[in-house]
């Protein structure tokens, strides 16, 4: 779970993005918003070297932002935090990503990657339309050396 801080700009970012996919696709999709932007897993481990937030992906109907753990041990875990899902105004195929030339000038692509120093875990409980944190932790990433 990013702190405040990160979880804005990935909030920005993703509205951004979901503004502009509609546009390049002249409304002829949906992204629907999907809440909490937490990547989740099953099993993290305990201490982190590193993490990365990519910039937004796409992997069928679901678009995500990847991120990268390195964890004290050397594992590495690649995550998502996904913000959107496609909703079809019809039947059809896949619509791709809008092109790296219609996305360059929106606010926030400079962001990406980014290296949140800074973040939490705990256990999510998803009930009817909200979520609940438990066991949270916080967690700071060493200074690089």
């Amino acid at each position: 779970m990013p702190q405040k801080d990160t979880a804005l700009t990935l909030a920005r970012a993703a509205r951004s993005f979901i503004s502009s996919y509609t546009a390049a696709t002249g409304g002829k999709s949906l992204l629907i918003p999907r809440f909490p932007l937490y990547a989740l897993a099953d099993e993290l481990g305990e201490g982190f070297l590193s993490c990365h937030i990519g910039s937004p992906k796409q992997d069928g109907e679901l678009f995500f932002f990847p991120v990268g753990l390195t964890l004290a041990d050397g594992n590495a875990l690649e995550l998502r935090i996904v913000f959107a899902e496609l909703e079809e105004a019809g039947k059809g195929g896949r619509t791709p990503l809008p092109s790296p030339q219609e996305t360059a000038d929106q606010p926030g692509r400079e962001d990406f990657p980014l290296r949140p120093r800074v973040f939490r875990t705990g256990r999510i409980e998803f009930s009817g339309g909200s979520w609940e944190v438990r066991d949270e932790r916080w967690h700071k990433i060493p200074a690089r050396q």
